[in-house]
């Protein structure tokens, strides 16, 4: 968006709003389902020569609505410029009984223009929608952008960009692919590996914008990916000698094991639980090597089987 100044005298001069920190342009803020918030300041110092005939026209997209233009006093001049500030309209016109020194800020909406996007597995010959996986599963994602405004469409590319659970992005599963005229995108497969896809839940961000980054688009899906797992006894459990006496300590050992990766699972919660007359349950700690182990004390247990 920029700001074209237009005195009485004719003389013209343009500026281009910025972010909060003083860079060019906007800032702007879009979450999954909701519209496209922008944020941009400028500032405004009239020649005294020009003080009592002169408006600023404020260029902005079509589709934007501003909601807010705030003066440098913090007060909203919005009711002001209704006319001119809603979609429709490519020209927010501020007249000059509104106009003081200073920064001022213009708060607009603009539409999300990502209308869906859905996450596939592939079962044998056909695709069907999920959000539940495992290791050696195949996952395609693709997305529809509203080509509504857009000329060219397909001269833009969306973004697919997944993070594991644990925050990081999966740099290796990063795409950017062009659109069709429909505003149709479909993303390369991906096979989940036992060591590219670790257990949990997944963040799939699906981001488009028109080049001059006017207009936006964004979608936040989410998967889960699972593995196999097997818990067992450890390999130098001894036996359970039986019968336990009241006072006596029980070792329990056990391995809990990632089959898909063929690796014991590290910090898990494992935890057990015991029939007496009352219920005992308790943890197992962590030893090492996917191996869980419990001291469990059988003072004051009860007689029985």
């Amino acid at each position: 968006m920029y700001i074209n100044s237009d005195f009485f005298v004719k003389a013209n001069s343009s500026r281009f709003t910025t972010t909060e920190i003083g860079e060019k342009g906007s800032d702007f803020i879009v979450e999954n389902d909701t519209v496209v918030e922008w944020t941009m300041y400028f500032p405004v110092s009239i020649p005294g020569t020009y003080s009592n005939n002169y408006y600023f026209n404020v260029s902005k997209p079509t589709n934007w609505n501003v909601t807010h233009l705030i003066d440098p006093y913090g007060v909203d001049k919005i009711s002001q410029v209704v006319s001119t500030s809603g979609p429709g309209n490519t020209t927010l016109v501020l007249p000059n009984n509104i106009i003081v020194n200073g920064r001022w800020k213009i708060v607009a909406e603009s539409p999300n223009y990502l209308l869906n996007a859905n996450i596939w597995n592939k079962t044998l010959s056909t695709w069907e929608r999920s959000t539940n996986f495992e290791v050696s599963d195949v996952l395609k994602i693709n997305a529809t952008i509203d080509n509504n405004l857009i000329t060219d469409i397909e001269l833009t590319n969306a973004s697919l960009l997944i993070y594991y659970p644990n925050g990081t992005e999966w740099t290796q599963a990063y795409q950017g692919v062009s659109l069709d005229s429909f505003g149709n995108v479909e993303f390369n497969n991906i096979t989940l590996g036992a060591l590219n896809a670790s257990i949990g839940k997944y963040f799939v961000h699906i981001r488009w914008d028109n080049q001059d980054i006017s207009q936006i688009g964004f979608c936040l899906l989410n998967f889960e990916v699972l593995h196999h797992t097997t818990l067992s006894l450890a390999d130098d459990q001894e036996p359970l000698v039986s019968p336990i006496y009241t006072g006596d300590t029980v070792l329990i050992k056990v391995n809990y094991t990632d089959i898909d990766k063929r690796a014991g699972i590290i910090g898990a919660n494992v935890n057990y639980t015991i029939d007496n007359e009352t219920i005992i349950t308790g943890d197992l700690i962590y030893f090492g090597g996917g191996v869980y182990v419990a001291e469990i004390d059988t003072t004051n247990w009860q007689k029985g089987f």
